[in-house]
């Protein structure tokens, strides 16, 4: 996988889209060389290179879903919760995303809470924090 860190953010639905086709493509394709390397090994070797196989797909999915918005998102957090469902070595790698929601942009917030209340927050407040102590997603 190319190095996280120089992955733009997909931002529009398309970017998303290809973004997930790419990630199931490259994990159909480990999991095929998975299944062609396995004829030709022990059952012990096979193990082993299934638990790898499936830390791999945990990461690369991790990876993917932590660079997506909403409900995107939200599928990645939800099953980083699916202990009992998926392989142990996914679930792990999915934890990362239950602590990688960011948060709204304070415009947003600000123009939300000044409809509801009726006022500019300055008028409201004598304070009031711009930057979230914490960002809830689920």
């Amino acid at each position: 996988m190319a190095d996280d860190r120089r992955r733009k953010r997909p931002t529009t639905a398309t970017g998303r889209l290809f973004r997930l086709t790419g990630m199931t493509t490259s994990i159909a394709t480990r999991v095929a060389g998975h299944q062609v390397k396995g004829l030709f090994q022990s059952d012990q070797s096979k193990a082993a290179d299934r638990e790898k196989l499936m830390q791999h797909i945990g990461k690369e999915v991790a990876a993917t879903l932590g660079e997506m918005k909403g409900a995107v998102m939200k599928v990645g957090q939800i099953a980083s919760q699916m202990q009992d469902i998926l392989p142990a070595e996914i679930s792990d790698q999915l934890k990362v995303l239950q602590n990688a929601s960011a948060p709204m942009p304070f415009h947003v917030i600000r123009r939300q809470l000044e409809r509801e209340l009726g006022a500019p927050l300055n008028e409201l407040f004598t304070r009031f924090d711009e930057q979230p102590f914490a960002a809830a997603s689920i």
